[in-house]
């Protein structure tokens, strides 16, 4: 499985991104059914005139309908429409950040699986030479300390190549299950270079119409501004009318019946200055997202552009030394003239030389991931709608 499968999977099989999407299916389909009109409400009265009349009897009833004048249930739909917007961009800020711990996990994994190969070679050469100095060692040609220092590093090699296997088993069960798979899916992870760009800049505009934090607080703007307009509806009445009929003295009487609040005490200021509160705390959570987008992307670019400069010192520089201090130190020893020393400071170095560059590669890798991750592809109506804004 490569990482591009890998990712394809999660989308699928990930429990956190399918509980997402099932969670914003719950005000998607609430929009729908958004902006109704009340329902029509039947009244009726019976009363008795208590003096003794020819019909004591007074019926009367009325069908009222709820005529939405204040044009409430337009921003009704418009709100419900907003809340649906913002669930589908939660649940696709959900899909990246599972996505970026998948990538994440991937470079651990690949990382340590790397480390483990360069270890695994390191011990092979340690037994190479550990045969050659205990020969010498016999023959008294190497002292017994230089002897145990051999084999005391290689012991030492040994050991980081057991931890290093346990740690790669660690990283694989860790791919497995942000794909989604179960721990023991007989899978095998292919180790691949993803391919890199020369560069990772990403502008502005990019990070306001494709950065997962910042598009989510802007719908929650969105629905904060829905939520105020709402209100400020609702402080006008609707009216209610309707047929009535009634029965009086033995005639029948029908007309119409109407009522309408008049806005006089209560015009819903209370609801107004909350759902006000809200939609400048909400705009405050959208500029202070768009400010540490910013201020990340700057902090990104600089440690990746060190990152970059110390992996390019030492693929180019100490790695090229440390092999050639190994290469010119076992040519000596194929000619018999065995340096402990210098042999056993080569096999050190060029270990060292090797982890460090394996990790100066992981570490390039994770940072333009986080980079990459602040402003990823976003959906095309996503997409659309953050450019209309």
């Amino acid at each position: 499985m490569s990482l591009e499968e890998a990712e394809a999977i999660a989308l699928f099989y990930n429990a956190t991104v399918r509980a997402a999407r099932l969670r914003a299916q719950i005000p998607v389909v609430a929009a729908r059914k958004a902006g109704k009109w009340d329902n029509p409400e039947i009244s009726g009265d019976v009363l008795r005139i208590m003096e003794s009349v020819e019909e004591p009897w007074i019926i009367g009833s009325s069908l009222a309908f709820t005529i939405p004048i204040s044009g409430r249930l337009s921003v009704e739909r418009a709100k419900a429409d907003a809340e649906a917007h913002a669930a589908m961009i939660e649940a696709w800020s959900i899909e990246q950040s599972v996505l970026k711990d998948l990538r994440g996990a991937w470079i651990d994994w690949q990382s340590r699986q790397r480390a483990l190969a360069s270890s695994r070679r390191t011990v092979e050469e340690f037994a190479g030479i550990t045969g050659i100095t205990t020969r010498l060692e016999k023959a008294g040609e190497l002292i017994t300390a230089e002897g145990v220092a051999f084999r005391l590093a290689e012991a030492r090699a040994k050991s980081d190549s057991a931890r290093l296997a346990s740690e790669v088993e660690e990283a694989r069960h860790q791919v497995l299950a942000l794909a989604g798979l179960m721990p023991d899916a007989p899978i095998t992870l292919l180790d691949e270079d993803a391919p890199t760009d020369d560069a990772l800049v990403i502008e502005r505009q990019a990070l306001l119409s494709g950065n997962p934090e910042v598009l989510l607080r802007a719908a929650e703007y969105d629905v904060a501004e829905e939520g105020l307009r709402l209100e400020v509806r609702r402080q006008y009445p609707d009216l209610q009318i309707g047929p009535a009929y009634g029965r009086e003295d033995a005639l029948g009487r029908i007309g119409v019946s109407f009522s309408i609040p008049l806005p006089l005490l209560n015009r819903n200021g209370r609801a107004i200055a909350e759902a006000r509160a809200s939609r400048d705390a909400a705009r405050g959570a959208w500029e202070e997202a768009v400010q540490h987008a910013l201020a990340e992307s700057a902090r990104l670019n600089a440690k990746l552009q060190a990152a970059q400069q110390s992996q390019g010192l030492l693929s180019e520089s100490l790695a090229p030394l440390a092999t050639t201090q190994m290469e010119e130190a076992r040519r000596l020893a194929d000619q018999g003239e065995v340096n402990a020393l210098l042999l056993l400071e080569a096999l050190n170095a060029q270990r060292d030389v090797t982890l460090e560059l394996v990790n100066a590669k992981a570490e390039v890798a994770r940072l333009r991931l986080a980079l990459k991750s602040l402003a990823p592809e976003p959906p095309p109506a996503l997409a659309e709608e953050a450019a209309e804004k």
